[in-house]
């Protein structure tokens, strides 16, 4: 990669990059297409990025810092209780306003090393987990059921369930019962862990 001659071009790039995967999914990103958009060669789009997989991952902390961004407005003042609701009403929402990018940053595949663990070293990893420790860290001041660690990762994992669920459209509550409702009965069990 050679240095870039215009430092604003990234950001376009990653900009345009998130108006297609917001549109059209992360599968349907096409480089050529990219390029056009932008108002560039396709070449120049390596230029700034090493490949296809390395924007895709820029791209993911582009979302990540966004989601990110949005948690870190909550009051860490607040009864760890009422900090995990907040933190799962923004998770969700932002799963349901943004379901292709959601599914880009929580979806795709990680690098692993040799175990099947996420690689901690990589120079990204803060920004991509940054909502598990900010669950992590505010479990510490809670004297809940299991370990911070533990209760973040189980927290998580049923969080980002149903931000799946509910950002794909296949949450179905029960008979009688709203979406909203359903959201409220997730919280009230998710803020007890």
């Amino acid at each position: 990669m050679s240095r870039p001659a215009n430092p604003e071009l990234p950001n376009r790039i990653l900009a345009a990059a998130e108006e297609i995967v917001a549109a059209e999914g992360h599968h349907s990103l096409n480089m050529r297409v990219l390029a056009k958009k932008v108002g560039i060669t396709a070449t120049t789009i390596y230029n700034y990025f090493k490949d296809k997989d390395n924007l895709l991952l820029q791209l993911e902390v582009r979302i990540a810092e966004n989601l990110n961004d949005r948690i870190r407005h909550i009051d860490p003042a607040l009864d760890p209780a009422q900090y995990l609701y907040e933190f799962g009403v923004i998770y969700l929402d932002f799963a349901k306003e943004n379901p292709r990018l959601y599914r880009l940053y929580m979806e795709s595949e990680v690098c692993v090393d040799e175990h099947g663990c996420i690689m901690r070293t990589d120079e990204n990893y803060k920004q991509l987990y940054f909502p598990y420790y900010a669950a992590r860290n505010t479990l510490e001041r809670h004297a809940g059921k299991y370990t911070p660690e533990v209760g973040a990762t189980l927290g998580w994992v049923l969080l980002h369930g149903f931000a799946s669920l509910m950002s794909s459209g296949r949450l179905q509550p029960a008979e009688g019962q709203t979406l909203e409702e359903l959201r409220e009965q997730f919280f009230r069990f998710y803020i007890t862990l």
